[in-house]
């Protein structure tokens, strides 16, 4: 009589590769970095200056920021889930379920 067994076989080891979210990170922080000191030197050079074209200046310039700042922060973080994700993705894959046919005949495996 035919039997069966499953065997899940690793054909690599584990290996965690959330280590290649770090080049496009670190891109991201520095471009923040960029971003904030053009927003302070902009803020800087028209602290002098006053005028509802100014004010109306500054008030765009505050969102935009803001909203540069906000979608920045989200895909430094969406990239880091996104590694983590793909880290176990590839990881899973590493390993194979096998199913093994056997035979006991005459107390001996076949």
């Amino acid at each position: 009589m035919m039997k069966t067994m499953k065997v899940n076989v690793p054909f690599h080891s584990y290996e965690d590769l959330t280590y290649k979210a770090a080049p496009f990170q670190r891109q991201l922080l520095r471009m923040r970095s960029e971003h904030q000191e053009l927003n302070r030197f902009i803020q800087g050079e028209l602290k002098q200056s006053e005028g509802a074209v100014i004010e109306g200046m500054l008030g765009a310039m505050n969102r935009q920021h803001a909203s540069t700042i906000d979608m920045i922060d989200t895909y430094y973080d969406l990239i880091g889930r996104s590694m983590s994700d793909y880290s176990g993705y590839m990881n899973r894959m590493r390993r194979q379920d096998v199913l093994v046919y056997y035979e006991i005949a005459n107390g001996a495996l076949q």
